[in-house]
């Protein structure tokens, strides 16, 4: 794309005027103004088969929207095992092992038939812990066995054990989190999982954060309603609200359904029925808020739509006549302009071209949303229509000695910025007349309904850093 000039607009009119200030905040603002005028012709075709809705001016700014992917609430669960044993043959289980799992690693039982003074064998010394087991007898049957298992297992704090079915041995951790599962050695017995283990994923005294206008929210909750403590992250925030909804156990759509009734029945914030356990939270307050995040529940957070604070309506920084405190300068923005331009008339046209501008959006807008739900009046050009510049005139019409535009070029040095500022001036103007006399035609077919397009007044925005 071909450079617009040796230098961007911003810093070309930062030297002509010699006022870094002052030329900044008059491209800035006729940017702004030629953007919130196309976001509005944008918004009327949007509107184009309907009646006029009430948001021109108040909901130009966007709602932020927060996605939260709940979790289960995961009770612990102790794992079981069953060890079902056979015979000793003429001391065949001698010198044997097979290894559980407890919480600091592996533990191998290993069998001393007759107490006979065996050797650990190799696998059960690679344990974490072995545990001897000396009171199986030559031949024991399966069924002696069994009890003899019971009896060992079970004098070792991290396990309790008891008789199963048939000659099984059901075994339970005594810390209830999920395990490696156990496994036989070389003894010959059957070691089956009965219950795997589970480790506690408990939501019970977590929080996450919201935002809303006047700062952050702490959603937290209590399980069961057990009357737990409010957590101190929690409490922290700018203030809290309690989730009692959920049960120990709920699967992460039901915690999904429970923490939705809650965020939805805050005033600041909206949620539809949740989609599985995904719950999707609009902010009632508009703007850039800080995000949705996590304390400690393990739900995962998306900003699926950022806030934002730019409205349709534009705010003037222009103030081109105060002074003082208020003013942006040390003399008035107009002075000001006056002198860098050394031309009154020059500086008090673009001034007041500009402000008329930004008046007439904001005024555009204000009537648009009086007319919410129909479109009767047809005085839109008549009592907000622009009296536009005419750059090129010159002699009697002219608004200067010389041309608006040549004026323009001499005082800035510099013919392309000069045309660039004048044109997007003008056409925003020629653009605003154009949508004022369509509404007033939509107005006229009584159907209080759009039927012109607005999209085609839009116009293009002046690029103040591009060079």
């Amino acid at each position: 794309m071909a450079q617009q000039q040796k230098s961007s607009k911003r810093r070309s009119l930062r030297s002509a005027l010699k006022h870094k200030k002052l030329a900044d905040t008059i491209l800035d603002q006729l940017l702004d103004v030629q953007t919130k005028f196309n976001e509005t012709m944008d918004k009327l075709d949007s509107d184009d088969t309907a009646s006029l809705d009430d948001n021109y001016a108040s909901t130009g700014a966007v709602a932020e929207q927060s996605e939260i992917t709940t979790v289960a609430d995961i009770v612990a669960v102790a794992e079981i095992t069953n060890i079902d044993p056979v015979a000793d043959v003429s001391d065949s289980l001698d010198g044997t092992f097979f290894t559980m799992q407890d919480t600091a690693g592996s533990v191998a039982f290993w069998i001393d038939t007759d107490d006979s003074g065996t050797t650990i064998p190799a696998g059960a010394s690679a344990a974490d812990r072995a545990i001897e087991i000396t009171t199986i007898v030559t031949d024991d049957t399966a069924a002696t066995i069994q009890g003899l298992l019971v009896t060992a297992i079970d004098a070792d704090g991290q396990f309790s054990a008891a008789s199963g079915a048939g000659n099984s041995v059901d075994v339970t951790d005594a810390v209830a989190e999920a395990r490696t599962d156990s496994a036989d050695g070389d003894t010959g017995f059957t070691i089956t999982e009965g219950t795997a283990g589970v480790t506690a994923a408990l939501l019970d005294g977590t929080f996450f954060e919201m935002n809303d206008v006047d700062g952050s929210v702490g959603f937290w909750i209590d399980t069961d309603d057990s009357g737990t403590t409010i957590p101190a992250g929690a409490s922290a925030l700018d203030r809290a609200v309690e989730i009692t909804g959920i049960a120990s156990g709920d699967s992460a759509n039901d915690v999904a359904t429970a923490v939705r009734a809650i965020i939805n029945g805050d005033s600041k914030f909206t949620a539809p029925a949740p989609g599985a356990n995904i719950i999707v939270a609009t902010h009632v307050d508009l703007g850039d808020l800080t995000d949705s995040s996590d304390g400690d529940t393990g739900f995962a957070f998306a900003t699926i739509s950022q806030g934002s604070d730019s409205g349709r309506t534009v705010t003037s920084l222009l103030l081109s006549d105060a002074e003082g405190s208020e003013a942006q300068h040390k003399s008035s923005f107009r002075r000001t302009l006056r002198s860098a331009l050394s031309h009154k008339k020059l500086a008090d046209e673009l001034l007041d071209s500009l402000s008329e501008l930004q008046t007439t959006q904001n005024a555009l807008l204000t009537k648009l949303d009086a007319e919410a739900g129909t479109l009767n009046d047809i005085d839109y050009e008549s009592t907000l229509g622009i009296t536009a510049v005419d750059s090129d005139a010159e002699g009697s019409e002219a608004q200067h000695k010389s041309s608006f535009r040549r004026s323009m070029r001499s005082a800035l040095s510099h013919k392309k910025l000069a045309n660039d500022i004048l044109d997007a001036t003008t056409g925003l103007q020629a653009a605003m007349n154009d949508a004022l006399i369509q509404l007033d035609v939509d107005a006229g077919a009584g159907t209080g309904a759009l039927t012109g397009l607005y999209t085609p007044f839009k116009v293009t925005a002046i690029d103040p850093d591009s060079e």
